[in-house]
Parts: C-alpha cells; sequence; structure tokens
C-alpha cells in the first residue's frame, strides 16, 4: 500500500512539472512572436504601434575614457549600440522618454541576462525579447532590478548636441555580456 501512495504522490509531482512546463513555454513561444520592424524608410520619429528591435547595433569606439553620441539622433525610437571590453560586446539602448529625458540602460536585465536577448521595443515600451515583460521608457534608468533594463547612468551629459558616456559606466554591464 505505501508503494502505491509512492507511486502516486511521484505521479502527481509529475503531472505538475509536466503543467508548468507547458505554460512556460507557451509563454515563451507567444514571446517570440513579438513584432519586429524593419528599416523603413518613413523619417517619422514616432514609434506608436511601430516596434523596435536590437537587430540594428552602431558600434561605438571610446576616446579620452568617453564614447560620445549625436544628440539629434536621439528620439522616442531606441537606438542600439555596442561597445567592445574584455572581447566582449557591450550592448545599451538610448531613447528619449516621453517626458523628454534622454535615457540609457543595458540591452539586458539582472534575470534574463544569460540568454542574450535583450529588448525591443513596442511604442513607447520596451520589451524583455525572454520573458516579455514590458517595461515603460518613462521609467528605463529609474526602476533597477529583477528585469528591468540594467541602468547605465541617470544623468547622462549632454553638452554641444553630444551625449557623453564615461567608459567605466558602460563597463559596469560587462558581466551581463560575457
Amino acid at each position: 500500500m505505501k508503494s502505491k501512495i509512492t507511486l502516486a504522490i511521484g505521479g502527481i509531482v509529475f503531472l505538475g512539472f509536466v503543467v508548468l512546463g507547458g505554460i512556460w513555454a507557451s509563454k515563451v513561444s507567444q514571446n517570440k512572436n513579438l513584432p519586429v520592424q524593419e528599416d523603413s524608410q518613413d523619417s517619422s520619429d514616432s514609434t506608436a504601434g511601430t516596434s523596435q528591435s536590437s537587430s540594428e547595433i552602431k558600434s561605438l569606439k571610446a576616446q579620452n575614457g568617453q564614447v560620445s553620441l549625436d544628440a539629434s539622433e536621439i528620439s522616442d525610437a531606441a537606438k542600439f549600440y555596442s561597445f567592445n571590453s574584455d572581447n566582449a560586446d557591450i550592448k545599451f539602448f538610448v531613447l528619449k522618454s516621453s517626458d523628454g529625458k534622454i535615457r540609457a540602460a543595458f540591452d539586458a536585465c539582472q534575470v534574463c541576462y544569460s540568454r542574450k536577448l535583450g529588448y525591443e521595443q513596442d511604442g513607447d515600451q520596451m520589451i524583455c525579447k525572454n520573458c516579455g515583460n514590458i517595461f515603460p521608457a518613462i521609467k528605463i534608468s529609474e526602476e533597477k532590478g529583477g528585469c528591468n533594463p540594467v541602468p547605465i547612468s541617470n544623468d547622462l551629459k549632454i553638452e554641444n548636441d553630444k551625449i557623453t558616456l564615461n567608459v567605466a559606466d558602460i563597463e559596469t554591464g560587462l558581466v551581463l555580456f560575457q
């Protein structure tokens, strides 16, 4: 009798894992079908109803311990960049949120970084390509931890139409991309 009870309990536990695995697989497969906007000729700055992904990444070089971006290129559409350090490409994005603030965060989070999938943009939101969590652009670099995009700096310097990021700040994200 004891072995039948043990077998029944084992079967129930196994079925529980099968059900949870099915739910997880369904969630992941749904997230893989998120729309990705291809490069278009439309010069509109609005990202409402569109999706941006990290498929177009601009590689950056440092000068005097800093990386410089053209502020005029930053809009509500996230721009994706990479910076090579220690033979790893550190990926990040920069965007201007609806409050007019320019925000920068790594294309990774503390939870899903090992999958190396990053984020994509849909309108005024960034979406984790691994778990599907959605983050309003206005919260980028404000909220930290969990699946939030890891902030690079909450106080970007803008002078003479240039945004400067310290290489040391970018390299804090190295662990996310090795």
